[in-house]
């Protein structure tokens, strides 16, 4: 009888269990193909020059040029931020930011290397217009057939976070890049040629204490006897007791960063190459390869580390200030900072400023200096020397306050990263990295012993690989104790699609500041891909807003080099028309081509399943069908060799 409409069920067949695929090489003229991929870090949203993660493209098939021609395309990327780099060549406008192909061990500029070169954004209305270029373009790339993969990467783009400002929504402001590739006579079709190069968020806060370490608005000074009397003579004397504290947290992990990966507190000048491709050095230097030529050998270098500036503001007539020169007990063992004397904004070449005499600090005696103080302002300015890019740090500092008698004014505190600066986008001179105003990425509103947490979290996991480790999360208030709540999610962030499971767990959903907490991630049987989720922390009592810490879960494939997943197109023939009394009708082939990773094994273990819209009706024996999947299309003889080139179909119902 005929089969009723009303009853058709999808049916599933599945392609033997454990079928091997072997990837073959493409031939040449097969249709072009190019697959995207680009790391996506956290921004300082204080950042005037921050790196974004770098932007890849592996391309496969297309046609060669006869021989004797090359193809040539210009790249051009887009973003939604201006850019930000060092121009190495004022009369070309040609930056730092740099373009490879094939991750060379020896690159060669004009054949491998390529740098990019400032251009206007013409209007794109995805982009903000800025006063300064939001493109660059990458000109004259060699662009051919190739039956392998060849990759494509930009590397060393710098950005204007600054600028982004807050999102409307308690989720971080994305940096994107848009990339496109043109030539006289080609035409690159990039998959997915807008991705997502960076979050932007608050790079760190900073809370004034008392010496024991509670949370405090203002320096007070209401001792009617005084405090350190004796260093207000004499810049030597001694017996100072530190009775201050100023502490600096990252709002993630290396947001506080040395200058280059060779930086140590003992050699602070000292300089290593960062040449290997995909490497998160965790400094303020990116790509960077003094082997290069001499017009790009200093591509990427930063002037300097990350600075933490205190400035004090309202200090009363009769009050010395004195700083510690280096980081107190409480601050994470892998951090260290130095004391510097540097300009108002707090740049200028690293010149550390001499202990004069010392300060007790409970046990420990600690080396100090006196600070400027005009018109009733200082300026204390420390630079990272080491840090730890995995771990999420903070950096303390005494305050030493001297005054002969007691007096109702106070001082303030204000705390932010350096050095600051005007210039907003490219130019030959600033410094590197370089900051505005702190903002806060993350909407927030509270006035009184608010909550204190992390910015953002980053976990990695490589398929195959232990699972990651867990995160401790601080959650602190900026007065007294604060009881409050944490509750993770993991759906409808970012617009994103979420994962199929609950990822991310919380060590406990509720207690009272300041406590650390710790964040944990199960990964298993995710693909390789960025997974996005929030953290919201609240007060018990509702009084304020809550407060959300974007995570992210990075999902890597086996190889480092790889740009992801295996990619498959799929397509088939005209489909066939089919009579409507038939009920063993012939179907069209399907057919999907598919592409390994850049780096990736060149064979894998699948199933491959097909869904139909009605019931199957092959012929079976048992649950055997007839229905067969044949890699690349082997001869009659080959079917009959090589049982890896052909499998039959096992029938299951949906």
């Amino acid at each position: 009888m005929p089969l009723s409409t009303t009853s058709m069920r999808p049916t599933i067949f599945c392609v033997a269990l454990f079928v091997h695929i072997v990837l073959a090489s493409l031939a040449y003229g097969q249709i072009l193909r190019c697959y995207v991929d680009a790391d996506a870090p956290f921004l300082r949203s204080e950042g005037k020059a921050e790196l974004v993660g770098d932007f890849r493209f592996s391309c496969t098939g297309g046609i060669p040029p006869p021989t004797g021609f090359t193809n040539y395309i210009d790249v051009k990327v887009f973003l939604n931020a201006q850019i930000a780099n060092r121009i190495l060549n004022a009369a070309t406008n040609e930056t730092d930011a740099l373009l490879f192909i094939g991750d060379p061990a020896v690159p060669v500029l004009g054949t491998n290397l390529f740098q990019g070169v400032l251009a206007a954004s013409a209007g794109d209305p995805r982009f903000t217009p800025w006063s300064t270029p939001t493109a660059l373009t990458f000109r004259n790339v060699p662009f051919t057939g190739t039956t392998t993969s060849v990759l494509y990467r930009i590397t060393n783009i710098r950005v204007n976070a600054n600028t982004i400002g807050p999102r409307a929504a308690p989720q971080p402001s994305p940096i994107l890049a848009f990339v496109t590739g043109f030539g006289s006579t080609s035409f690159v079709p990039l998959d997915e040629p807008q991705q997502r190069v960076g979050f932007v968020v608050a790079g760190q806060s900073m809370q004034l204490q008392t010496a024991a370490g509670g949370n405090i608005p203002a320096l007070s000074f209401t001792n009617p006897n005084g405090e350190n009397v004796s260093l207000l003579a004499s810049t030597i004397a001694n017996g100072g007791v530190v009775n201050n504290l100023i502490r600096f947290d990252e709002g993630f992990a290396s947001s506080m960063r040395r200058r280059n990966k060779a930086t140590t507190f003992s050699n602070v000048t000292a300089l290593a190459d960062q040449p290997v491709f995909g490497t998160a050095y965790g400094t303020e230097t990116g790509y960077y390869n003094s082997a290069l030529p001499t017009s790009v050998n200093l591509a990427g270098l930063a002037t300097q580390g990350t600075r933490l500036i205190a400035r004090f503001t309202n200090i009363p007539a009769g009050v010395s200030l004195y700083a510690t020169i280096n980081q107190t007990a409480g601050s994470t063992s892998s951090g260290k900072a130095r004391l510097i004397t540097t300009d108002a904004q707090g740049a200028g070449l690293f010149t550390a400023i001499a202990q004069t005499t010392s300060a007790t600090l409970g046990d420990a005696s600690l080396g100090i200096a006196p600070l400027v103080i005009s018109g009733g302002s200082a300026t204390a300015v420390w630079e990272v020397t080491d840090a730890d890019s995995a771990v999420l740090e903070s950096f303390t500092f005494g305050i030493i306050t001297a005054y002969a008698s007691a007096t109702a004014s106070i001082a303030s505190v204000a705390g932010t990263l350096g050095p600051q600066s005007t210039s907003d986008g490219s130019d030959t001179t600033s410094d590197v990295p370089r900051f505005g105003p702190s903002t806060n990425s993350f909407i927030y509103t509270c006035t009184t012993n608010c909550l204190t947490v992390p910015e953002g979290i980053v976990f990695t996991y490589t398929l195959g690989g232990p699972l990651p480790a867990a995160i401790p999360f601080p959650v602190n208030s900026s007065g007294g104790p604060v009881a409050f709540t944490a509750i993770a999610t993991t759906s409808g962030v970012l617009d994103l699609a979420p994962p199929s499971t609950n990822w991310l767990t919380i060590s406990t959903a509720s207690g009272t500041t300041p406590s650390s907490l710790s964040l944990t991630v199960n990964p298993v049987g995710f693909a390789p891909g960025r997974y996005p989720a929030f953290v919201t922390v609240a007060r018990a009592d509702g009084s304020s807003a809550a407060k959300r810490v974007f995570v992210v879960l990075n999902v890597l494939p086996h190889s480092s080099t790889s740009l992801g997943a295996v990619r498959c197109d799929l397509n088939g023939a005209v489909p066939p028309l089919v009579r409507v009394p038939g009920l063993t009708e012939k179907l069209g082939d399907l057919v999907f081509n598919c592409v390994p990773p850049t780096g990736g094994a060149p064979t894998i273990t699948t199933n491959v399943q097909v869904s139909l819209n009605t019931n199957v009706t092959s012929r079976t024996n048992g649950t055997i069908s007839d229905a067969l999947l044949m890699v690349n299309d082997p001869t009659p003889s080959q079917q009959l060799s090589m049982p890896q080139l052909l499998f039959r179909g096992v029938q299951t119902s949906a």
